[in-house]
């Protein structure tokens, strides 16, 4: 049976790294595993702050078939973001841009809360105050404001889902996973 792994949290906290760096020593170790990259940059609509409905329909349902795709095709799959982050993200830009569609995205968390208590064994959430990794790179949002919100956000909803979901504190977060993964 597929373990999956979700690395969940606001942007530029490392959750691309942490997830390749548990993905090659899971590799090491002989498990088959692949990463699910994260949707955000592949988006053909504004992301971030000025996200819309479509940007959050579109990335949740590639999301979920990307997961679906490598259902029982390996050991583990760790993906680098969860439907927590685009729920979040999506309630903030709609809350802040166009109030009126929000309650569209909030129908769709039950389905989300759901899938994420079913799916996945372990969700990992690297804390922006120790995991700094925000770039300039014209694709993340630089607000201070904007990432502390996404996070609280990310925080509060896992609140709300059955799902082993860790705040990360420290970069020793290998061993974590080696006992989950045993």
């Amino acid at each position: 049976m597929t373990k999956y792994i979700g690395i969940s949290g606001t942007h530029g906290t490392g959750k691309t790294t942490i997830a390749y760096n548990i993905a090659t020593k899971l590799r090491m170790e002989g498990k088959n595993v692949v990463v699910v990259d994260e949707q955000a940059r592949m988006c053909p609509f504004p992301i971030n702050a000025k996200g819309t409905l479509d940007t959050q329909l579109w990335m949740i349902s590639r999301q979920i078939l990307d997961e679906l795709e490598r259902q029982d095709k390996f050991d583990v799959v760790i993906c680098d973001r969860t439907l927590v982050d685009f729920y979040c993200y999506g309630m903030y830009s709609l809350e802040v841009n166009n109030p009126s569609e929000a309650h569209i995205l909030r129908q769709f968390w039950a389905g989300m809360k759901s899938h994420i208590s079913n799916k996945y064994s372990l969700v990992l959430i690297p804390d922006p105050q120790i995991f700094q990794f925000q770039i300039n790179d014209g694709v993340r949002d630089m607000g201070i404001e904007f990432r502390e919100s996404i996070h609280h956000r990310i925080l509060a909803a896992y609140s709300e889902i059955n799902v082993d979901a860790k705040q990360l504190r420290s970069h020793g977060y290998e061993d974590m996973i080696y006992d989950f993964i045993k």
